[in-house]
């Protein structure tokens, strides 16, 4: 089966994109709706998913595969593991085809050299924060506002709702807090 994948967010080139992959015999078309593809319930991971040895996947350019390399060679690396033939008319790239592997390979690299200076922007990024004196993650709650939303919680007169609007304190960490005082009450 020859599938066409376009990205049909954008009206003005969803057409032309139509016509340069009906030149290639599609038999199918997947019209992309979601701003980002990469998301689990995208019609191009129900393509991934759809597709065997025996099917191609035809794209008018590789840019409309996702919304960066790294993403875009983890899917070309499913489809080449699932013997799915990939085909950008752009690029005149064909994972089946010598050329199309070397090119699939220097993505690989690249990605790879992104992935790695990303890191160390990063980890760059949290010493310099560090060194200044910046705490890192999830603000602490002030004791207080803990302390009374648990009492609140614990005097049975008020619904949780009322507890969280109170207190300001989110419903999550007063159900944390309460089932760590808990666990506190039993193993002592």
């Amino acid at each position: 089966m020859r599938y066409g994948y376009i990205d049909g967010r954008k009206k003005e080139t969803r057409s032309e994109s139509i016509d340069s992959l009906r030149v290639f015999g599609v038999d199918i078309l997947i019209v992309e709706t979601h701003l980002l593809p990469k998301k689990s319930d995208s019609e191009l991971s129900k393509l991934i998913s759809l597709v065997t040895n025996e099917d191609v996947i035809i794209v008018e350019s590789i840019e409309k595969m996702g919304c960066s390399i790294f993403y875009l060679t983890k899917t070309l690396d499913l489809l080449t593991m699932k013997g799915c033939a990939f085909i950008s008319i752009k690029e005149k790239l064909d994972n089946r085809t010598p050329r199309g592997e070397a090119m699939i390979q220097m993505l690989q690299s690249i990605s790879n050299i992104e992935q790695k200076q990303l890191a160390k922007k990063i980890s760059s990024g949290i010493r310099t924060s560090e060194k200044k004196g910046t705490k890192l993650g999830r603000p602490r709650i002030a004791k207080e506002r803990l302390s009374l939303a648990i009492e609140l919680y614990e005097s049975g007169h008020f619904n949780i709702r009322d507890i969280v609007a109170i207190s300001k304190v989110s419903q999550g960490t007063i159900y944390k807090e309460v089932n760590r005082l808990k666990f506190l009450e039993i193993n002592d």
